[in-house]
């Protein structure tokens, strides 16, 4: 009989692992992507981990925002990047996406404008109002150039209940002419009922109106954010420049002073403003306020 066949070679030996297997390279430790993904070779042969839903970072180190133990994050409102951070779907903005934008997530600034990843507006021309939602004609164009740059006087700090009294409403705020505006702000302060615990103090207002940026100084108190501005009276209401004012927002979101701050916006005759702020998350001012006299 024929001699029998040749035992069958032994199979060849399985190919090295990558090199970031072992030790604390690429994988992290162990090559174990800190068992939350897969180590193989990408491009070049170089060992690189491929993380699980929710887990991000070269070694899968990094939980996602908001990881649940359902596996949510960024909460199911957006997408994880390799940093370990959330970038929101539209209409969601925060940390881990756990806000809707102004308009609600469907109708993010009510489709006229774009939110940020602060959850603020940036409104399309035409359109302004912390949710867009108001339109600014050529009365609301005409108080925004007028504010736009920067802006130096003083303020001063009244009561929530303040009034004028009589003879400052007769002879105007104002009544100086313009031109001192913390000899306004003097009269305003004697003849306000109850007088205000807060001496005029310097102020800086400095509006950015291609961007809609505000930056604000009041003494040493310093903050920035958004602002929005528009006059009642290109949305129907009666009035003009010269005898009602423009509403605006401050929304401060850096700096010394955070909040809302709503206000009016009085034009005076010689080309200057009165702004009238509330406190942060306050109700908007009366509009009842006496503008300078027109100059002779």
């Amino acid at each position: 009989p024929p001699p029998p066949p040749p035992p069958a070679p032994p199979p060849p030996p399985p190919p090295p692992p990558p090199a970031a297997v072992v030790g604390n390279g690429a994988c992290g430790v162990d090559g174990t992507c800190s068992g939350h993904g897969r180590c193989s070779q990408g491009e070049g042969g170089a060992a690189a981990c491929s993380c699980e839903s929710g887990y991000a970072g070269t070694d899968c180190s990094l939980s996602c925002p908001g990881l649940t133990a359902d596996g949510i994050f960024c909460g199911g409102a957006g997408s994880c990047t390799a940093q370990g951070q959330c970038v929101c779907d539209q209409g969601r903005w925060g940390a881990t996406c756990e806000w809707e934008c102004p308009g609600g997530q469907l109708n993010a600034c009510h489709g006229h404008g774009v939110c940020g990843v602060e959850g603020l507006c940036r409104c399309s021309a035409g359109w302004t109002g912390a949710a867009c939602r108001r339109m600014i004609g050529a009365l609301g164009l005409a108080v925004q150039r007028r504010l736009s740059g920067s802006w130096l006087g003083s303020s001063a700090s009244v009561p929530a209940n303040w009034q004028l009294s009589t003879a400052v409403q007769r002879a105007g705020i104002g009544a100086t002419g313009g031109s001192d505006g913390l000899e306004a702000l003097e009269a305003l302060e004697a003849g306000s009922v109850p007088s205000p615990v807060v001496a005029p103090q310097a102020a800086q207002l400095r509006f950015d109106t291609d961007n809609g940026n505000i930056q604000l100084r009041l003494g040493a108190l310093v903050a920035s954010g958004t602002f929005y501005l528009w006059h009642p009276a290109d949305e129907g209401a009666a009035g003009g420049l010269a005898d009602s004012p423009a509403f605006l927002d401050l929304v401060l979101t850096r700096g010394g002073l955070r909040g809302t701050l709503k206000g009016r916006v009085f034009s005076t005759p010689d080309g200057k403003a009165v702004v009238i702020l509330s406190p942060a998350g306050g109700a908007r001012p009366s509009s009842s306020f006496a503008l300078p006299p027109s100059p002779p």
